[in-house]
């Protein structure tokens, strides 16, 4: 297993038409593989000259060791880093769970890589690879450490943008994330909850936060998100 994930790794950095693998095939495989080609990722990650393809990688594999965690938080602290890479290891530490080190590094990285990180649970980055259950609990403990977020992660859930896929078995998370403190939250539970086939009861709950979003939301942007949602849904 070990010479096959060195093998996999080497198609994955090759130049573009020089394998007989793909980038993206030999990135698939390696997922495939799964906690087995953990290791050797971290050290990929650790020595490559263009980071980010491996710390995207690690957060598919969600494997969270201290080596990987700490790999990670070392490249999103990293200064000198390339701006990707460092945006990509933040995410990657939120997908893994550990939103903990992310905000503890917060006063070294831009907002935005920040507020990037903390969304990426909850963006279409999520569907990639294993991933946890939708769970806003981290997210809302996240803002309410670092509420100067806020505004950042909001935009990253606007309408448009590319957010997880949720299916039933998700439904009563996102539902109670229509009740959220947080406005960022409450336009992500809208917005996922649109596409998904709810039974009876979670058809009635939805509407019915639905109506009290877009007409008592203190919040203007939750607001026209619910209007919206309203309208394409016939709600």
């Amino acid at each position: 297993m070990g010479r096959r994930t060195r093998e996999l790794i080497a198609l994955a950095e090759a130049p573009p038409g020089s394998a007989a693998l793909g980038r993206e095939q030999a990135t698939a495989l390696l997922r495939a593989v799964g906690a087995d080609a953990v290791p050797q990722v971290v050290e990929r990650l650790a020595h490559a000259r263009v980071k980010w393809p491996w710390a995207k990688l690690l957060a598919e594999l969600r494997v969270s060791t201290a080596a990987v965690t700490g790999t990670l938080a070392g490249v999103a602290a990293d200064r000198r880093a390339d701006g990707a890479d460092r945006a990509w290891a933040a995410r990657a530490l939120s997908r893994l769970g550990r939103t903990d080190l992310l905000l503890a590094l917060a006063d070294r990285l831009p907002e935005e890589v920040t507020a990037q990180g903390l969304a990426a649970p909850y963006t279409a980055f999520r569907d990639v690879g294993a991933h946890a259950p939708l769970d806003y609990r981290p997210l809302e403990h996240a803002l309410d450490t670092r509420p100067g977020l806020h505004a950042a992660v909001l935009d990253a859930f606007r309408p448009g943008r590319s957010l997880c896929e949720t299916g039933p078995a998700e439904a009563d998370a996102a539902l109670e994330g229509l009740n959220s403190r947080w406005p960022a939250v409450r336009c992500h539970a809208l917005l996922i909850l649109e596409g998904v086939r709810l039974s009876w009861a979670r058809r009635e709950r939805f509407t019915a936060g639905l109506t009290r979003l877009c007409r008592e939301d203190p919040d203007a942007t939750v607001r026209e998100v619910a209007a919206g949602v309203a309208r394409r849904t016939g709600r």
